[in-house]
């Protein structure tokens, strides 16, 4: 299995965004069916939700470094680690072919994690936990670098971002209208019909949302499992296999949670704890994220050995081709310059039958000739045509002769 760059890390933006758009497009059609909306609420409604959103994108990155309290580190830095992690943060990203190195930064925690946020490939940043930095050794470190690279390079985050954006979006275009209603239902409210009807809108807007949240979510978090695959083997491509294998070995390994104030960013991190169901969980399990990139290490290595062994085998068959051929060349030399010998006894006229006699008259061959005939027989011996009682039997004949 040899990974391509285009498989692991996207280039078109439209990639990027397909499933923004997918979505904005299935809540307008929803509303078009259910509501009855009229082109210019579906462009207001629109509007709003990419307003929205791309506030919402704006103001995500800027929480959680406040959030994580993250200390941004440079490359003149002068602790040996953080700066270290700078220059591999700015080779991977070369090799990624990102044009803006994402900023770097640490943020105190017991939980091994870490996460990348920002608007764009050119806007940002890479986070670190401290106590990743200093239970990882530093080829796991360069791994969980490159599985974040790759979630900046696939735009992952952004996407992320409009996803959630979306979804709030749409629980506040269900909350607002509803609770305009049930406002002014309670202003001119006078009995107790009316003030039980303002109580059903307010039920019916709670089970709109919650249904709203609890879908969106599953669709999010869905994609969420999707792109930590795809990272892990962005990460692989990257670096390689068996690093990104050993960093999810040492999360694995992590009992801390995630601070209860860091909860809304498990998504966007390397490592969140499954759910009971998956459906419900944010990533895979780890062990699910090990047997996938062992399947990659196990194919991409039998391909390897396999492209070995043909290689091998296609010389091997040139070589015994070659030897055939000469094999051939010489017998058919042999058989020209073959001399019948006196037979002795009958054991000698069974031996004529079976093997060929070498010409051992010196009036027709000389002694040079029968010099190069002695090392062909050498030859056939080599090849296991003769056995070397033949060959010393033909010897002794052709040595009496000469």
């Amino acid at each position: 299995m040899n990974l391509q760059k285009d498989e692991v890390l996207v280039s078109s933006p439209w990639k990027k965004w397909g499933l923004y758009l997918a979505c904005l497009g299935g809540i307008l059609v929803s509303y078009a069916v259910l509501v009855t909306a009229k082109v210019e609420s579906l462009a207001l409604i629109a509007a709003f939700l990419v307003i929205y959103s791309l506030i919402y994108l704006l103001i995500a990155a800027f929480l959680s470094e406040k959030t994580h309290k993250i200390q941004p580190i440079s490359s003149e830095s002068t602790d040996q680690k953080h700066f270290l992690l700078t220059q591999i943060v700015s080779k991977i990203s070369k090799q990624a072919g990102l044009e803006v190195e994402p900023k770097v930064g640490i943020y105190q925690s017991e939980n091994m994690n870490a996460f990348a946020m920002g608007m764009s490939k050119k806007n940002s940043l890479i986070a670190f936990s401290s106590s990743l930095l200093q239970k990882m050794d530093d080829n796991s470190i360069e791994a969980v670098t490159a599985h974040e690279i790759s979630h900046i390079a696939n735009g992952d985050m952004v996407t992320m971002c409009l996803i959630h954006a979306l979804i709030n979006g749409l629980v506040l275009l269900v909350k607002i209208p509803l609770a305009v209603i049930k406002f002014f239902v309670l202003l001119i409210a006078t009995d107790r019909a009316e003030f039980t009807f303002a109580w059903l809108i307010g039920i019916v807007s709670r089970i709109i949302q919650a249904t709203v949240l609890f879908l969106g979510n599953l669709l999010a978090k869905a994609f969420s499992r999707k792109r930590e695959y795809k990272a892990d083997l962005g990460a692989a491509f990257l670096v390689n296999p068996e690093s990104m294998i050993h960093a999810l070995k040492v999360l694995s390994s992590d009992s801390s949670a995630i601070p209860q104030e860091q909860q809304n960013y498990a998504a966007f991190k390397i490592n969140a704890p499954a759910r009971l169901i998956s459906i419900f969980s944010t990533h895979p399990p780890i062990e699910k994220r090990l047997s996938a990139l062992q399947k990659y290490v196990q194919e991409d290595f039998d391909s390897e050995v396999n492209s070995q062994i043909d290689t091998h085998h296609d010389a091997t068959q040139f070589v015994i081709s070659e030897e055939k051929n000469n094999a051939e060349n010489l017998i058919d030399a042999l058989g020209v310059a073959q001399q019948e010998l006196p037979l002795q006894n009958e054991e000698d006229d069974l031996e004529r039958v079976q093997i060929p006699q070498i010409a051992a008259s010196t009036d027709n061959i000389g002694v040079e000739d029968q010099l190069v005939l002695l090392r062909n027989l050498k030859e056939l011996v080599d090849l296991g045509i003769l056995t070397r009682e033949e060959f010393e039997d033909k010897k002794k004949k052709i040595l009496d002769c000469i």
